[in-house]
């Protein structure tokens, strides 16, 4: 297909324009809503009871699903109930408490990130009397690891496979398959015929694409709340309340536009040819805005606008590049039935040849926006190795290495034995054409299992919390103990710049006398 330099500065600028529009709702951000201090303290001991707690974030938290919980040694609840913002200062919230008696007290806490959605929870304790021992840190009954975390990941699987085909069709239609089909005239090959094949593959995706974001609303609002997974009145408020509810009625409204012009797709392109590519390449863009800017990257403490940028640019690459080996397989049965066996190879050698193309950008957009997500989000070796998220992206580059290489195989191995085939007598590449096209429809099957594995894995990542942070969140602990006496030491966040040191000196589990800064 032929692109003129005017129809593409179109494009651009119609692409500039939703891109700006959904801008606004860039957040300013620093990490994840993470916990940065607290009144009373982590571990503090007080002389007298207080009549709140307030908990500092390092992002803003939304105040609709962040909960503060004050628990006794007993495990009973001794706050007042009703966790609410704190006038003039976005960053924190506060829960008012009953009158404490002496003794040890659990906060137990749960945030909303209002930036990129993410659940976070903690748990410190404090004392309130000097003569009391710390009963350590009691947590409630439903404290832990999230039993939602597998629908998580399934959901987010979900999503990006259903973008991934669906997204496709606006790049594989335009740039591989029509190219592919018009420099190979004497092949018959019907054009209806191709395009209908992937049309219906995008049909398929944008059904699960739905699919995924309707289950994302319901387990988020399950995530944030704690309620049953179809509660209906935590699902109202983070839909119609949260800068969640926004992205996502924006996403839906995108993606019901796409499906419709998919869907009219052959009555669209006999008005005008390219104008239904340029205005689904848009649609498409401004969905995969909609996912960066509730990305890990719309955390980003500084330059946030080039995160979520860079974010966006690296869901390109995706949808280009795994959306584009699933299309691609899908077009082999109707390519390989094009005449004679050199006709077939020719069509193949042809459709291949531009296709490698497009993924070589791809691969080249992913690296480059992969390297720039993995200092963001993981920044050290440590975090690296010292994380669930690091392992998790670890596990991710482990296959896109071999699918890298199958890619490579395709283009530098089948796609010129293909060319050459495609020169060849009748009678030769009847013989061998059989052959190498069952190998190359294997290699991309395998591609393709890869990839599907590979967007799993990228649902997992995206469900945990980042590297970075949740190394930083763990800081530097020691205990050294000497007779009867321990100190428990905690540097918070333990990196090179401002720390906040605390230091708890016990004698027989109770606070030590006559200790001195």
């Amino acid at each position: 297909m032929s692109w003129s330099t005017r129809r593409l500065g179109s494009l651009l600028v119609l692409v500039a324009l939703v891109l700006a529009g959904l801008g606004a709702m860039a957040p300013r951000a620093d990490a994840h809503a993470n916990l940065v201090r607290s009144d009373p303290g982590s571990d503090a001991v007080l002389p007298n009871a207080p009549r709140q707690v307030q908990l500092w974030f390092s992002e803003d938290p939304d105040s609709a699903f962040t909960e503060i919980r004050v628990l006794d040694s007993a495990g009973q609840r001794v706050d007042q109930g009703g966790t609410k913002a704190v006038p003039g200062d976005r960053l924190a919230v506060v829960t008012a408490v009953h009158e404490l008696a002496p003794g040890s007290y659990t906060v137990a806490w749960k945030a909303l990130s209002a930036v990129d959605g993410h659940v976070t929870r903690g748990a410190f304790a404090f004392t309130v009397g000097l003569d009391q021992a710390s009963a350590g840190i009691v947590l409630p009954a439903d404290e832990g690891y999230s039993a939602t975390f597998p629908l998580s990941v399934l959901v987010r699987w979900l999503n990006y496979l259903g973008l991934a085909g669906l997204g496709a069709f606006f790049l594989f239609v335009p740039f591989v398959l029509l190219p592919a089909l018009r420099a190979t005239p004497a092949v018959a090959i019907s054009e209806s015929d191709s395009v209908g094949q992937a049309r219906r593959l995008a049909l398929a995706s944008w059904v699960v694409a739905i699919v995924a974001t309707l289950l994302l609303a319901v387990y988020q609002a399950n995530e944030a709340s704690g309620a049953g997974l179809f509660a209906a009145g935590p699902l109202v408020t983070l839909l119609t309340g949260t800068r969640f509810g926004t992205l996502w009625w924006t996403r839906l409204a995108l993606l019901l536009v796409l499906g419709a012009l998919v869907w009219q797709w052959p009555r669209l392109r006999t008005v005008r040819e390219n104008w239904p590519h340029a205005l689904g390449f848009a649609l498409l863009a401004s969905v995969l805005a909609t996912q960066a800017l509730g990305s890990h990257s719309a955390g980003a403490p500084t330059a946030t606008w080039v995160a979520i940028a860079l974010d966006w640019l690296h869901l390109v690459g995706v949808v280009a590049w795994i959306g584009g080996i699933v299309h691609l397989l899908v077009q082999l049965p109707i390519l390989a039935r094009a005449g004679s066996r050199a006709d077939s190879a020719k069509v193949l050698a042809a459709t291949v040849s531009r296709f490698s193309r497009l993924a070589t950008i791809s691969v080249a957009v992913l690296a480059a926006t992969g390297i720039y997500q993995t200092w963001l989000l993981v920044g050290s070796l440590d975090a690296l190795l010292g994380t669930d998220y690091g392992w998790t992206l670890l596990l991710k580059l482990a296959l896109v290495a071999p699918l890298v290489a199958l890619g490579g195989v395709n283009q530098f191995g089948w796609a010129p034995r293909l060319t050459r085939l495609a020169t060849t007598a009748a009678k030769t590449a009847a013989a061998a054409g059989a052959g190498l096209e069952r190998r190359f429809t294997f290699t991309v099957g395998a591609e393709v299992g890869l990839a599907v594995l590979l967007l799993g894995v990228v649902g997992g990542l995206t469900s945990i919390e980042p590297a970075r942070d949740a190394i930083l969140s763990q800081g530097i602990r020691r205990t050294v103990t000497a007779a009867d006496l321990r100190a428990d030491v905690r540097v918070q966040p333990g990196i090179a710049g401002l720390n906040v040191f605390q230091v708890r000196v016990t004698e027989n589990g109770r606070p030590a006398a006559n200790v001195e800064r």
